[in-house]
């Protein structure tokens, strides 16, 4: 799922359950990601992140995935 470059916010069990999902775009801009977002979504293989090292820094820090050790990261700049 790609996230358009709008996007700032990401609300709390946005995602949560959906088990289709398998790789998530997200963009530089995006600033919160609520808790429990991409909860349970146990396909979730890739997150790439459309910003810097020190920007997917700070927003790790609130992304909350079940399945974290399994999703590949992958920051673009």
């Amino acid at each position: 799922m790609y996230f358009p470059d709008s996007l700032t916010h990401i609300l709390k069990s946005a995602f949560e359950g959906c088990c289709k999902l398998k790789r998530i775009s997200l963009p530089k801009n995006i600033s919160t990601i609520r808790f429990f977002a991409f909860e349970d979504c146990t396909q979730l293989q890739e997150i790439e992140f459309r910003g810097t090292v020190e920007e997917w820094k700070y927003i790790k820090d609130k992304l909350v995935l079940l399945n974290e050790k399994k999703s590949k990261i992958i920051v673009k700049k």
